[in-house]
């Protein structure tokens, strides 16, 4: 059965697990690709076209989601695998 769960709230779930995994305590940059790819997987989605036609919807939804932020404003344009942004959530400390 599909995921049925709002493609941020899933980004969101992967953070935590990650920040969690990784023992952070403070915000760290995750690539928006890396989040994309972990948000299909939960998804369902297994096919590399499905997830580019969803990551600009995907993209927007994250940006105006108030639990999210851009990190590229202190860190350079492009991370070494070529995406643009980086996402962190805004309560990791508290995760």
């Amino acid at each position: 059965m599909e995921n049925e769960k709002a493609l941020v709230d899933i980004a969101y779930d992967v953070l935590k697990t990650y920040y969690k995994s990784k023992k952070k305590k403070n915000m760290v940059k995750v690539p928006f690709k890396e989040i994309l790819e972990k948000v299909g997987e939960e998804k369902g989605i297994d096919s590399q076209q499905q997830l580019i036609d969803l990551a600009s919807t995907f993209y927007t939804a994250l940006t105006i989601d108030g639990r999210f932020f851009q990190k590229s404003s202190i860190l350079p344009a492009k991370n070494s695998d070529g995406t643009k942004r980086c996402f962190s959530t805004s309560s990791c400390s508290t995760l």
